[in-house]
């Protein structure tokens, strides 16, 4: 599979069909299928080595189904998607979605007073970005996500040591973290999904 292509199969019970797919460490993914009525299938994800990566309950034929796949490593993965009930034609296709300039595991951006960081995460990515910290003054870090993802938050010093951490943010809703610096440091803020996918942005002030 390629991305941003339609592939179109037959399935019924008991039987099987296969897409592979070249994944990137870090970069998530959105597959993107919908059957016909009368269909009823489930989907797992394996990589290479045969190792079961993701897999689903019952999907029902007629409706959609995103399902965010960030790969754990540089790898050729596989779909395969197995007949529960009945029979019918579907389609799926695969997409990007996060930025097609990110580079995995890189910082996003450097914050500062003057700009804000936006990105995108699904289930299992994580996006960092660093920032300036001076001893004894309180910043403020801002985020807002869409409906759809969750996710969690954890700042850690030049040594990696964590300093905050917070529990799952809800995407739409408006987050205020004050944070005061023990150290004149450069500080790294980490966002990591654990639910769904979607946009956020990020900017910290004073």
């Amino acid at each position: 599979m390629v991305l941003d292509v339609s592939y179109n199969r037959t399935l019924a019970k008991d039987a099987t069909q296969e897409h592979s797919f070249s994944g990137i460490a870090n970069t998530p993914l959105k597959l993107t299928l919908q059957g016909e009525s009368g269909l009823n299938y489930w989907v797992e994800i394996l990589d290479s080595k045969g190792i079961s990566r993701f897999k689903t309950g019952t999907y029902n034929g007629p409706n959609i189904y995103e399902i965010p796949f960030t790969p754990a490593a540089n790898d050729t993965y596989t779909l395969r998607l197995t007949g529960t009930y009945g029979f019918g034609d579907y389609v799926v296709s695969l997409s990007l979605i996060a930025s097609p300039n990110r580079t995995p595991g890189a910082p996003m951006a450097t914050l500062d007073l003057t700009n804000s960081g936006r990105g995108s995460l699904a289930l299992g990515s994580f996006d960092i970005y660093l920032f300036q910290g001076v001893a004894n003054t309180p910043l403020k870090l801002t985020l807002q996500g869409e409906s759809g993802l969750n996710y969690w938050v954890e700042i850690l010093d030049s040594k990696g040591i964590s300093k905050f951490k917070t529990g799952t943010y809800n995407g739409p809703n408006i987050y205020e973290i004050p944070f005061t610096p023990a150290a004149n440091d450069t500080y790294t803020l980490r966002l990591t999904g654990t639910y769904g996918f979607g946009d956020y942005v990020v900017s910290v002030s004073k």
